[in-house]
């Protein structure tokens, strides 16, 4: 993805979004509602960050493996889920790493957007979940709001519903169920991202965004199929071990 005026990518800009999202929590929450119900027992968690989600989902009392390639990321989400039994938080590249129908839930929350190779990533997952277990997935959505924002934390892209669809169709996921959340957070991103050309946006804007989260919930009910700042996808792995294309 490019721009007319391009940014180089900020390592710290990931910082600042993992460290606002932990004050966040109406947010995260909402954010977990939208595919609490599809959580299995035992459950992958793929860029896990510094835990806000990897908590949550602990909370249910499932058990979870995090992972995350970041070193300081880890020791943050280790902290933060200490006293949760069920949850284990280890430094591992997905790249590299190889589980074999291990899982009944992999959960990859604003990641596969990073990746050169989405589909090749997608695979990796579907190796990793047992026949029939679920894959979840959430991506920055809509194409033309791309700007700065999403340049300095090292977005390739952001997804349509059929973009989404179509990878993981194309990893041998059944047909996935996709829809689009936060319809009033496109403003805000296109702003800051596009027309202001902020790298982040002003801490008290995302505190704000927070508190009305009670609001923005009921606006989304209303909101045109598609329209929304992130798309959220449930998918199978079949119960066939045959993904149905060759190698």
């Amino acid at each position: 993805m490019t721009s007319e005026n391009p940014v180089r990518e900020d390592p710290n800009a990931q910082e600042f979004w993992l460290s606002q999202m932990r004050e966040t929590s109406a947010l995260n929450r909402w954010v977990f509602s939208q595919f609490e119900s599809a959580l299995g027992h035992n459950i992958l968690e793929v860029g896990c960050g510094t835990g806000n989600f990897t908590a949550l989902i602990g909370e249910a009392g499932t058990k979870i493996l995090g992972v995350d390639i970041d070193e300081g990321f880890v020791k943050t989400a280790q902290a933060a889920t200490e006293h949760l039994s069920g949850v284990t938080i280890e430094n591992r590249d997905i790249t590299k790493s190889n589980w074999n129908a291990e899982f009944d839930t992999v959960v990859m929350l604003d990641v596969l957007e990073h990746l050169v190779s989405d589909v090749e990533m997608l695979e990796r997952l579907w190796r990793a979940l047992a026949p029939g277990g679920r894959l979840i997935i959430k991506v920055p959505a809509m194409p033309g709001i791309f700007g700065a924002m999403d340049e300095v934390v090292g977005h390739q892209r952001r997804y349509t519903r059929r973009t989404l669809v179509d990878a993981i169709k194309a990893a041998g996921f059944s047909d996935p169920k996709c829809w689009a959340f936060n319809l009033v957070g496109v403003f805000g991103w296109w702003l800051n991202g596009r027309v202001l050309r902020r790298t982040v946006p002003p801490a008290a804007q995302l505190k704000g965004f927070n508190r009305l989260v009670p609001l923005l919930r009921a606006i989304d009910i209303f909101a045109p199929p598609g329209v929304g700042l992130s798309l959220i996808a449930i998918a199978e792995r079949p119960q066939s071990s045959d993904r149905g294309k060759s190698h």
